[in-house]
């Protein structure tokens, strides 16, 4: 179960996180997009194309990873403070069922566990179009001090 967090949420941050995820070239080479975040928690969706399939024609494993990376550490980074950046320090994705064709999206939803004074632990799941859970995965974040340009943004 969760923790409960500040239900206070600087509506602000949704922008400021947005603007942050579309600055990584590869999370725009990947075609990941923001769709809500909170205190503790984010979504992501992940239109799928061809380019995404591996050599059988299914959803390469990596993308799932990507999508389970990126999303807990967004759920994390809505905790941090301005001082504040997160970096992954472990990542465990299970991989429930496999997705062809190359149709539809996916969604990823990334929830905070626990917040602790240095790191976090996120838990996520990543949903096909019909709602079938693809992959689960369990990550722990470290918040780290921001230095130098990525600390004026």
């Amino acid at each position: 179960m969760s923790e409960e967090f500040p239900s206070s949420y600087d509506p602000e941050a949704f922008s400021r996180i947005r603007a942050l995820l579309e600055k990584s070239a590869f999370a725009r080479h990947c075609g990941l997009l923001l769709e809500s975040i909170e205190a503790g928690r984010c979504e992501l969706r992940l239109p799928l194309e061809a380019v995404h399939a591996n050599a059988y024609g299914s959803l390469h494993g990596g993308l799932v990873a990507t999508l389970v990376d990126t999303v807990s550490g967004v759920a994390a980074w809505t905790l941090a403070d301005s001082s504040e950046r997160v970096s992954t320090m472990e990542l465990k994705v299970n991989f429930i069922t496999s997705v062809a064709p190359m149709e539809g999206e996916l969604r990823a939803h990334g929830v905070v566990l626990h917040r602790g004074r240095t790191t976090a632990v996120v838990e996520a799941d990543v949903n096909d179009s019909e709602g079938r859970r693809v992959a689960r995965g369990l990550g722990t974040f470290i918040y780290l001090a921001r230095k130098g340009e990525d600390a004026d943004g």
